[in-house]
């Protein structure tokens, strides 16, 4: 069996170090999070931190944990990306710009939501599709 190749261990480790120090900031900056949290879910400061704990944590099994458990962690990413699609949703809503025809912060918004976004789940999903290959001797799952 192969292991991983040299760009996908710098691609894994750029990820894990990218939610990971979102997942710090959580922490030491939570007003940068709880300002963006929609005004229809409960508790912004717990679901702050509860999400940072969970990126944290998943970061961590991502850098360091065996093939599978980096696939489990990048499936995280991609439920908490999903899930964060409603903030981007909200942000946008959110954002007025007045009569100004030229808007950045509504740019910002819609490249997050229809650009990086999905760029980061595609980029998960990566690490993530190791859980849903079956071995080709015994018929289970990896």
């Amino acid at each position: 069996m192969r292991g991983e190749s040299r760009l996908g261990k710098i691609s894994r480790i750029l990820q894990g170090l990218m939610y990971l120090g979102s997942g710090l900031i959580h922490f030491f900056r939570p007003e940068l999070y709880t300002g963006l949290i929609p005004d229809y879910l409960p508790d912004h400061m717990v679901l702050v931190i509860f999400s940072g704990v969970i990126e944290f944590i998943a970061s961590l099994i991502f850098l360091f944990g065996s093939k599978y458990w980096r696939s489990v962690a990048a499936l995280a990413f991609i439920f908490m990306l999903l899930f964060f699609f409603m903030v981007h949703v909200e942000y946008i809503r959110d954002t007025d710009c007045g009569s100004d025809t030229f808007c950045p912060r509504l740019m910002i918004g819609w490249f997050r939501l229809i650009i990086v976004q999905p760029i980061f789940i595609w980029w998960a999903a990566y690490y993530a599709k190791d859980l849903f290959k079956k071995k080709k001797d015994s018929g289970r799952y990896r």
